[in-house]
């Protein structure tokens, strides 16, 4: 039984872990959409032709993208932790988030 207390423990200590992440990417995504609809508006009023903001929209895209795996990725792990842990009976943070 110990045991079992102990495996949901480190279960619920790693689905929590993993919500704090999920949130710092959300929290970036955020950030990189915002910046995107910036660097549009300067491409906009400057004719859509200025070599750094082009550059910065391009890096931006990516970090979205890599973002987006990254939650995609995320969600998959949570997921299988919080099966897991109702596998075993155990916690309150099963079915959060």
């Amino acid at each position: 039984m110990t045991e079992v207390k102990s495996d949901a423990s480190r279960i619920e200590a790693e689905i929590e872990r993993l919500e704090a992440i999920q949130r710092e990417l959300r929290a970036a995504e955020a950030e990189f959409a915002h910046r995107t609809r910036q660097v549009g508006d300067g491409l906009e009023r400057l004719g859509g032709a200025d070599p750094r903001l082009e550059g910065e929209m391009r890096a931006l895209a990516r970090n979205l993208k890599r973002n987006e795996a990254e939650s995609k990725d995320l969600a998959g792990k949570l997921e299988k932790l919080k099966i897991q842990l109702a596998g075993i009976g155990g916690g309150t943070s099963a079915g959060c988030g």
